[in-house]
């Protein structure tokens, strides 16, 4: 009895342990569930959505200079990658034809591809807003708060407009994500080539959305700043959770 009574401690602090992970794993299911909601081969529910139409578009016109967009490239060809890998499935089992700007646009069955060429751009912000989560997650750790980090994945889940934005086909998701991580190599950064990822993450987050700059430009000052100042190594994390309110 004494050792089932001193054995279910032991249980609770390794659940406690991983409930970051569990928290996280909630988030994942809770943006795939719904991501097949509202497709429609015409009219997707995603607000300014991007896919399959605009990155098809893009992909015909291979980025060049006969294509342009109200937004920048990055996001497009991120989501172009799964896009083209099923469009040359399609092309080598007869799905798709001869490609059309009008309906069927070639396809033999065009709700079919076009619900799945969606879902594989849909599939692409989902990947970026987990890891954007996973950042969330590092940072906690990172600054030595490891066991209230299952907050941030319940924090992201309680914003609706996160759980919306993640899984569509918009840009928003992308370049929060790129500023995200151009933020995180800025201050955790360790080598001068991490520096380097956080500047060319802030430009990728531009080269997505325009609406980036501003924070852009703060976290290529933060890179820049710590690149001249010199890199000196990270507190360790007790001596960094000693000056926190947790």
């Amino acid at each position: 009895m004494s050792g089932q009574v001193t054995g279910l401690p032991q249980r609770l602090r390794s659940l406690r342990g991983r409930a970051d992970l569990l928290a996280f794993l909630v988030l994942v299911v809770v943006l795939l569930i719904p991501i097949h909601w509202g497709l429609d081969p015409q009219w997707s529910w995603d607000v300014d959505n991007t896919a399959p139409g605009s990155v098809l578009r893009a992909i015909a016109a291979r980025f060049g200079p006969t294509w342009s967009s109200s937004y920048g490239p990055v996001a497009y060809m991120t989501q172009a990658i799964p896009m083209m890998a099923l469009l040359v499935g399609f092309k080598l089992t007869g799905e798709l034809g001869v490609p059309s700007s009008q309906p069927p646009w070639g396809f033999v069955h065009p709700e079919v591809s076009i619900a799945a060429l969606t879902l594989a751009g849909r599939a692409v912000t989902v990947l970026l807003a987990t890891l954007l989560v996973g950042i969330a997650l590092r940072e906690a750790r990172r600054m030595g708060a490891a066991r209230q980090a299952w907050l941030a994945p319940v924090l992201f889940i309680g914003s609706a407009t996160f759980v919306y934005h993640a899984r569509t086909t918009n840009v928003d998701i992308h370049y929060v994500f790129w500023l995200g991580l151009a933020f995180h190599l800025a201050e955790r950064a360790q080598r001068k080539r991490e520096l380097f990822g956080a500047g060319l993450c802030a430009a990728l987050a531009v080269c997505t959305k325009e609406q980036a700059a501003p924070f852009a430009v703060v976290a290529i000052s933060l890179a820049s700043w710590r690149g001249l100042r010199g890199i000196s190594p990270s507190l360790p994390a007790s001596k960094r959770a000693a000056g926190l309110p947790i």
